[in-house]
Parts: structure tokens; sequence; C-alpha cells
């Protein structure tokens, strides 16, 4: 088992007993480690994503209600520094339908609009927009 999968793996373990503080120091490292690779990236992003999301529901409040964790707007700035141009897109398409599964499709709307009118004939960054906004808008 590599080191990636090891971390990955404490990630999951972290995440299911709920102790969220240990999960963003972990992928602080990992992308430290793998700087260049898009999942890792995406991983992050998506766990501060749902962590803010539980923030906002009332039931689920008490379990991240004192969890200081980073922005995730911010960490999408240092991972389009850290990714290639050519993971830029898929970055960016990741993070708009993450916006738009967890209760924020305007700012998710923003992200696709400005990926599709930036890259008008890439088709497959049009089918996941309208599979989001039929979904979820």
């Amino acid at each position: 088992m590599t080191g990636k999968k090891v971390y990955l793996n404490l990630i999951d373990i972290y995440k299911g007993s709920m102790k969220f503080e240990f999960v963003e120091v972990i992928y602080k490292q990992l992308t430290k480690k793998y700087s260049n690779n898009l999942d890792i990236w995406s991983g992050y992003i998506e766990f501060l994503i749902e962590i803010n999301a539980k923030k906002e529901d009332p039931a689920q409040k008490f379990v991240v209600e004192n969890l200081k964790i980073s922005d995730a707007k911010q960490v999408l700035q240092k991972a389009l520094q850290a990714l290639t141009k050519d993971q830029h897109v898929n970055m960016i398409s990741k993070f708009g339908m993450l916006e738009f599964k967890h209760g924020n499709p305007e700012n998710g709307r923003t992200m696709f609009e400005g990926i599709v009118s930036n890259y008008p004939k890439r088709m497959d960054i049009w089918s996941i927009y309208m599979d989001m906004e039929m979904k979820y808008g």
C-alpha cells in the first residue's frame, strides 16, 4: 500500500469517527506532497464544502460548530496555482458541482458560466452543467 493510500484510508477513518480536525491536517500534508494531484485537491475541497454545509444544517451543527477549517475558495486558488493548466477546467467544474450539490447552486452556476464562456466547445462541461441544473437548480 502506497503512502497516499494510507493517508486516504486514515482520512476515511477520521471522517467515520467524526474527528474532522485531523482530516484537514492530513489533507494539507497530502497537498504539499502531491501538489499536482487533482484527486487530492478535489477531495480536500469536497471535505471543506461538506463541513461548511454541516455548519448550516441545524441538525448537524453541533458536530462541527467549533471546528476551524480553511475556506474552500482559498483552497481552490491554491489548487489552481499548484495544478497544471490543463487540469484547471476540471478542478473548477468539480468545485461548481460541489457547490450545486451542497446547497449553493448560485455559486455553482457562476463557476460553470465562467467555464462555458471561456470554453464554449467543451461539450463535457456543458453536459455536466445541464445535469447539475436539472438535478439541483
